[in-house]
C-alpha cells in the first residue's frame, strides 16, 4: 500500500480500514466470474434475467415501503399488472436476444501433490468489520484445512 497517499486522501478510520485489507503477494491473471447461471456461463440473456429480477424486487420493496411509511396502499392487481408488464418486456427481450455463451475453463481434478487453496473476503463498510476464509483441498478433493 502507498500509506502516505491513503492517509492524505481518507480520514483515519477509512485509511485504517483500507490499510488492513490484505494484498496478494503473487499476481494472478484476471478471470471472468459470473454467478448468474448455475453453469457459471455468461450470456446476455442471463444478464437481463438478473437485471429484471432486481427490478422486480425493487418494485415489491417500493410498494411495501409506500404502504408502511406513507400509508399509500396499492391494490394487488395494480402491483401484479405492473409486474406483468416488466415480465412481458423481459420475455420479449429474452426471445429477441441471442444466447451466445462465453467459453470458460471448467474445474478438473488436481494432479499429483498439488493443493488448491480458495480464499474469500468480505468487508462491511458501515460496521468497518471484515472477515475472510480459506479452504485447502488436495488432489482427492479432501479438505485439508479451513480458517475463518
Amino acid at each position: 500500500w502507498k500509506t502516505k497517499v491513503i492517509t492524505k486522501v481518507f480520514n483515519e478510520v477509512k485509511a485504517n480500514a483500507i490499510l488492513n485489507i490484505p494484498l496478494a503477494r503473487n499476481l494472478q491473471d484476471d478471470c471472468q466470474v459470473w454467478s448468474g447461471e448455475s453453469t457459471w456461463d455468461y450470456t446476455v440473456r442471463s444478464a437481463y434475467r438478473r437485471l429484471i429480477q432486481g427490478e422486480l424486487n425493487q418494485v415489491i420493496w417500493f410498494v411495501r415501503n409506500k404502504a408502511l411509511n406513507e400509508g399509500i396502499h396499492q391494490k394487488a392487481w395494480e402491483t401484479m399488472q405492473f409486474t406483468q408488464k416488466y415480465l412481458g418486456a423481459w420475455e420479449r427481450a429474452n426471445t429477441l436476444l441471442p444466447g451466445q455463451r462465453v467459453e470458460r475453463e471448467h474445474w478438473r481434478l488436481l494432479e499429483g501433490s498439488i493443493i488448491k487453496i480458495n480464499f474469500d473476503e468480505v468487508f462491511n463498510s458501515q460496521s468497518q468489520l471484515s472477515g475472510s476464509s480459506i479452504i485447502s483441498r488436495n488432489s482427492k478433493v479432501m479438505c485439508l484445512g479451513t480458517r475463518i
